[in-house]
């Protein structure tokens, strides 16, 4: 059957946003800085040549993620940064390409397809990924990789092996070992599928080897002895109704929609049961119990939530509701088309202004002699609400769990770091002797004698003032004397309003 022109046009609409996407997510590379945990695997290796050392170091006292050693060669200075962003915006592309063609839903569906993929940009946890090459790897790279082998594994013609899918043994035992998150829905997962669904014991051989391999490599970061160290938390304080709901909310909406397919619609939960249905449902399912066990919300939920958007999207194919034509079909297509490229422009241009100023602020820090720079920037807070979080620039002052103490000790001489606004250079020390307000901020010469209080981050603690209510964060900083001879500092305190922005624990 002969499909029209506009037809065509419509049902490439999924897979051209899906390109957009990867176009968008290597462009981005040059405006992404390093800090967080990006600083510390830059630093790990001096060169490419110490990377056993680094696998030994990072399996025994950090975590055993294939994804983390990943990271630190391609954040080597040796490692080519073009190559780099090219690998990027490839591995964002198949992570949403695979992500919907695993739900089965066909290409004669683009307006279920497109619902899908505005599931997987709006309703995943992106604030917690912040823009890190490590969380690219972990949460983007990983579940890319990790899904193809699957889809490999389970789609087509379950009696066909080939050889080509032998020769993807090698690469699936180090693709399951990309994350231990990944490694509990895969070894939870694959097992439930034999034992749930006659169909997949029918398998060809080369694909039941391709699933066998992928729990054989999940062992790995698993069995890490510095996974005990890397979980041993204590620093959170979260209750449970703060850890499942904001992020945990696709699992729950799975949940309720699995309880309703066992009460009204068995013979379909029958036919999904017996089918690779049961791998990403049992995934979902375990996964709902990570951010429980960890102690706090964000990424530990980042695996269920796919998992279980996954799930769902199957479950819509499996349903085979008529095939929507005509007008409003077409027009829901073409909004919903419209909404992701604009989404992801939207983030690519915040991205290269916050990633711009980030990049001054290194320069300053480099150049500092006493840890006081001076500039203004885009916080996370100032970004529109459309955006979602996913754009990171300079830290903010209350970002001290870990962006500024890599600021600190990452770039130039390591002394504590105090971002003051550029119309503070124009305070003369010598007359500095009040409360100075410029824009949101509050300089003072003296700390501000009002209620505190003091949050902790992983061991940090916050330094909170209370001014009209409202909290404050309190940032020490020195600013130095016009006067000639030596170096004189007078010691200030720095009040910016507590911004809690989206994805900060």
């Amino acid at each position: 059957m002969t499909v029209p022109p506009r037809e065509r046009i419509v049902r490439a609409l999924p897979v051209t946003a899906i390109m957009f996407i990867g176009i968008v997510y290597t462009a981005i590379c040059p405006f992404i800085t390093r800090l967080g945990d990006d600083v510390l695997y830059t630093n790990i290796m001096a060169g490419l040549r110490d990377f056993p050392q680094f696998v030994q170091l990072q399996y025994t006292t950090h975590n055993g993620r294939l994804s983390d050693l990943i990271s630190g060669v391609v954040l080597n200075h040796e490692f080519n940064r073009w190559a780099r962003c090219l690998i990027n915006g490839l591995l964002f592309a198949l992570f949403f390409y695979m992500s919907m063609r695993v739900t089965n839903l066909r290409s004669d569906r683009p307006m279920e397809r497109l619902i899908f993929l505005a599931f997987v940009s709006f309703a995943l946890g992106w604030d917690f990924v912040w823009n890190e090459w490590c969380a690219f790897a972990g949460y983007v790279w990983a579940p890319a990789l990790v899904l193809s082998i699957v889809a490999a594994a389970t789609q087509g013609d379950i009696r066909r092996g080939g050889w080509w899918r032998w020769c993807l043994l090698p690469p699936a035992l180090f693709i399951g070992a990309m994350h231990e998150g990944l490694s509990a829905v895969i070894l939870t997962g694959v097992p439930a599928l034999f034992v749930l669904s006659q169909r997949a014991r029918r398998y060809h051989p080369a694909r039941k080897a391709l699933l066998v391999t992928l729990c054989a490599g999940a062992v790995y970061p698993l069995a890490a002895p510095g996974n005990l160290v890397y979980h041993a938390g204590g620093y959170y304080d979260f209750n449970l109704l703060q850890i499942i709901f904001p992020t945990a909310w696709p699992t729950i909406l799975f949940i309720v929609i699995l309880v309703l397919l066992a009460i009204f619609r068995r013979a379909l939960l029958s036919r999904l049961i017996d089918s690779e249905w049961s791998f990403y449902a049992i995934g979902a399912l375990v996964s709902a119990f990570v951010p429980i066990f960890s102690g706090y919300p964000g990424r530990t939920a980042w695996f269920g939530q796919l998992w279980s958007l996954i799930a769902l999207g199957q479950i819509a194919a499996a349903a085979r509701p008529p095939v929507a034509r005509g007008f409003w079909r077409d027009a829901i297509c073409w909004l919903l088309f419209a909404a992701l490229i604009f989404h992801f422009a939207e983030v690519f241009r915040w991205q290269r202004r916050m990633g711009s100023e980030a990049r001054e602020l290194i320069a300053l820090k480099t150049a500092s002699t006493d840890g006081t720079l001076f500039l203004d920037f885009t916080g996370d807070t100032d970004v529109p609400w459309y955006v979602l979080g996913k754009t990171r620039g300079v830290p903010d002052p209350d970002d001290i769990g870990s962006y500024l103490p890599t600021l600190s000790y990452g770039y130039g001489k390591r002394l504590p770091v105090a971002i003051l606004p550029q119309a503070a250079r124009d305070i003369d020390p010598a007359r500095f002797t009040k409360p100075v307000k410029i824009g949101k901020y509050i300089l003072s010469p003296y700390r501000l004698e009002t209620s505190r209080r003091y949050w902790g981050y992983e061991g940090s603690a916050w330094q909170v003032t209370e001014i009209g209510g409202e909290p404050y964060y309190e940032t020490p900083f020195t600013l130095r004397t016009r006067r000639p001879g030596p170096y004189q500092g007078v010691v200030g305190f720095m009040y910016s309003p507590m911004e809690h922005d989206t994805g900060q624990i």
